[in-house]
């Protein structure tokens, strides 16, 4: 089982209390999870990491998640029920959420980015980087409206 204990680096002086924002990356490629935790630690970013059903459930009650990055393809779960359990989470409706998958088909696409996701990305088609400043862009843009 996965820790829910989040990889972060002060950000700010000692003394500034301004806490990184949260990311909660639902990931079971351990090669793709490590990468892209390390790519948004580097940017200041808190990481959180679950890939069961309990892990994430903990990490949405116990965290202030700002995002989340969703795989589709799990072991046990699938990424479209979870996305639609988020979403019709008074709770965690208004979190955006970032879908990466290799799962790249039109319907897929359509059936994401009908469920509520924000983007969609094809991880086969796209460089860590380009995960993570999608990631930024998004954060900057719901930080002006939940903040």
């Amino acid at each position: 089982m996965k820790t829910l204990t989040p990889h972060t680096h002060k950000t700010h002086p000692p003394g500034a209390a301004s806490p990184a924002p949260s990311v909660l990356l639902i990931e079971d490629d351990p090669l793709i999870e490590d990468m892209l935790r390390q790519k948004l630690t580097q940017k200041q970013y808190a990481v959180l990491t679950a890939v069961s059903e309990l892990e994430i459930d903990a990490a949405l009650e116990d965290h202030p998640i700002r995002l989340i990055l969703l795989d589709i393809l799990l072991p046990d779960l699938n990424g479209f029920s979870i996305l639609k359990k988020v979403k019709s989470d008074r709770r965690y409706k208004d979190i955006p959420v970032l879908i990466i998958s290799n799962l790249g088909q039109r319907e897929d696409i359509e059936r994401g980015m009908a469920g509520g996701a924000v983007g969609y990305i094809v991880k086969a088609n796209t460089l860590p980087d380009e995960i993570v400043a999608q990631v930024e862009a998004l954060l900057k843009t719901t930080s002006k409206t939940h903040i």
